[in-house]
């Protein structure tokens, strides 16, 4: 994985000198957009890149999901295979992580539960100011 890149991705380039459009029918022109996007997850999934934010700000994963299996491999001596790959832990884990802990918070003070962190949780949230 290369941390600290950006990637830009044109659109609308046209090597016509015409500038007409590529296809004429709008279901070839709807066929070419498929394939494009087709191709387009199929490199970002080879080079494992999980997490692409367009020009306009959207995000879209192509990560892990809940279906997926787990995006590491085994554990040995209760650490994750991916550490020993010098990996942290990949943008879609810790997007899923922010979202249960958000919940898990709400449910608990929405019923009075008192709660604290310890160890890492509370060493992520006050030097990290997130999850570690």
């Amino acid at each position: 994985s290369v941390r600290g890149w950006t990637v830009r991705i044109l659109d609308d380039v046209t090597f016509l000198p015409s500038h007409q459009p590529l296809f004429t029918s709008s279901h070839n022109q709807w066929k070419a957009d498929n394939l494009v996007k087709e191709r387009m997850v199929q490199l970002f999934r080879q080079f494992d890149i999980k997490r692409v934010i367009d020009v306009d700000g959207k995000e879209q994963w192509y990560g892990c999901k809940k279906e997926t299996s787990r995006c590491f491999g085994t554990v040995h001596d209760d650490t994750p295979d991916y550490l020993y790959q010098n990996r942290w832990t990949p943008p879609c884990c810790l997007r899923a992580l922010r979202e249960t802990t958000k919940y898990v918070i709400s449910i608990l003070e929405s019923s009075g539960v008192r709660y604290w962190l310890e160890g890492g949780t509370l060493l992520g949230a006050a030097r990290h100011k997130d999850l570690i």
